[in-house]
């Protein structure tokens, strides 16, 4: 479900007075009266018990789920605070029970340049593995650097021809990229006229399942597989390396 981050005006460093508000069809579909609390975990981070038993959160009208590391986790994404009027949408996820887990939504918007690196870094935390096997499993060389996001590019090779894939910051993109301080994943290789930006922040970008990302959860999987099967020659969908 989507959710709406919640402010109480304050907007304080410590995280208080922070919350989700939640639609009243998915709190009456979610949610249930019989429960006191809810267990509420922060985007594979801090697991924390969410009250819900008390009149506002059943009203028509508040509907909100609050508390201070709600807003200490939504300061540390830099998604708050927010321009007046445009608090971020999320992702709540139902995983068993009463417990739920909260996710950045692809559209959420980030007003600093650190906190778009910091966002795109984390999601490419999988990357480098779903990588590797759709191109091993299709006879293609990787050599990925140890550093790699922050250092290095990875090099997908077979035989002389090669493709390098690293970070694109927004100074060295230009462009929108570059006027929205957006960071982004650029693949390029020798026989590219022009370097090809994917997975611009922050409009391509989809919510991950940390505990279980294969290659076709990741949105921009479809478009580099297809781009690496054009500049290799080979066929994007010979092998099954996305399976578990």
């Amino acid at each position: 479900m989507i959710v709406t981050a919640w402010n109480n005006g304050a907007h304080h460093e410590s995280g208080a007075g922070y919350g989700l508000k939640i639609a009243a069809e998915d709190r009456d579909y979610y949610f249930s009266q019989d429960w006191q609390s809810i267990v509420l975990q922060l985007a594979n981070q801090n697991r924390v018990k969410v009250n819900i038993d008390k009149p506002s959160f059943w009203s028509s009208t508040c509907r909100e789920l609050i508390h201070q590391e709600i807003g200490r986790w939504l300061r540390s994404q830099a998604l708050a605070p927010w321009p007046d009027g445009e608090p971020p949408k999320l992702s709540l996820e139902p995983t068993s029970g009463n417990a739920f887990a909260l996710y950045r939504k692809n559209t959420v918007q980030v007003w600093t340049e650190q906190g778009k690196k910091e966002m795109l870094l984390d999601s490419l935390k999988y990357f480098p593995e779903e990588l590797s096997k759709w191109c091993t499993s299709r006879g293609l060389e990787v050599s990925i650097p140890e550093g790699w996001p922050i250092l290095g590019s990875i090099v997908i090779g077979k035989g002389l021809k090669t493709l390098e894939v690293d970070i694109a910051d927004p100074d060295s993109s230009g462009g929108e990229m570059k006027l929205h301080r957006m960071w982004g994943l650029r693949i390029q290789g020798e026989f590219s006229l022009e370097p090809t930006l994917l997975g611009r922040w922050p409009h391509s970008w989809k919510v991950w399942k940390p505990m279980k990302v294969t290659w076709d959860e990741i949105d921009f999987g479809e478009y580099i597989s297809r781009e690496l099967g054009s500049y290799f020659h080979i066929d994007a969908h010979a092998a099954a390396a996305e399976s578990n």
